[in-house]
This record gives structure tokens, sequence and C-alpha cells, in this order.
């Protein structure tokens, strides 16, 4: 990991973006009406299982500054893993409600805590449809600032 905090920048001070309570019932995996294509990885990693409830909470969209791993983009923003992570429901609901906020061809990544293990959900417009990925944690994909994602993580 590497000691900078200008890996990424807030892109959305100011902004309140609410996701509403979720009750953990919906999965990528089976989001057809929302995902255009959905990563098969999805079902292979079982990621299509129920997640828990959650509260309503606000979130923060930061974009990519400097070429960095999912660590390094993570790690900007806090060293506290549990409090970026957000349930698949969330990023559903997130998806549906603020789509304004999700990148064409460049990825919006979001940091899931799935059955003790971090999953990143991959999710960008493409032509003009919505598509969903999914990279594991520790995949070490050197992401460029040319093309920068956004993540979107619970406000802290």
């Amino acid at each position: 990991m590497r000691d900078s905090e200008s890996d990424v920048r807030l892109i959305s001070g100011g902004e309140s973006l609410v996701i509403e309570p979720q009750d953990g019932q919906a999965v990528i995996a089976r989001a057809e009406k929302i995902f255009k294509e959905i990563d098969a990885d999805f079902r292979k990693w079982e990621l299509d299982r129920h997640g828990k409830r959650t509260d309503t909470i606000l979130v923060d969209v930061y974009e990519l500054v400097s070429d960095a791993v999912f660590l390094d983009m993570f790690s900007c923003i806090s060293l506290e893993w549990d409090k970026l992570v957000m349930t698949q429901s969330q990023v559903i609901w997130f998806c549906r409600k603020y789509p304004k906020w999700i990148r064409r061809i460049h990825p919006t990544l979001f940091l899931m805590d799935e059955f003790d293990d971090y999953y990143i959900a991959s999710i960008r417009y493409y032509r003009p449809d919505l598509h969903a990925g999914v990279f594991h944690f520790s995949y070490d994909y050197n992401w460029k600032s040319k093309y920068p994602p956004r993540i979107v993580v619970p406000h802290r």
C-alpha cells in the first residue's frame, strides 16, 4: 500500500446521496431488470445469495486522480474496510436512484464484504445499457487515472 491521500478526490461533496433501508433480498446476479449484462463470476463465486438488512445511509462518490490498485484507492478513503462496504442491495438502489453518478464506459466501483471476503462491484454504462462486473479485491490491476473509475462508499 502506498502512502498517498491524493489517489482519489471527492466529487459528490455538498450533494446528499441517500440510500434508503434495504432488506438484503436484491442481488446483482439476479437484477436483470437493472443490468443488461451481468458478469457470470457473481454466480461462480456464489455472490448470488441474499445479504443483510441495512439502515439508511449517505454515500460519497470519489474519482481516481492517480494510477492505483484497489487497495490504494480504498485506503485513501479509510483503512477501516468495514466502513467502506456496501451490500449488493445498496449497490442496486444506488444504480436505480443515481444513474448520473455511474460512469459511461469507465467503471463505478463499490466495495462489498460478501461472506467474509472482499469483492468489487464494477458498474458502468456501455451503449447505453448498464453492465455489472465483479472483481476479487486482491485483483492487482493498476487502474489508470487517464480513464478514471469512480468509487462509491458510505459517507464517513
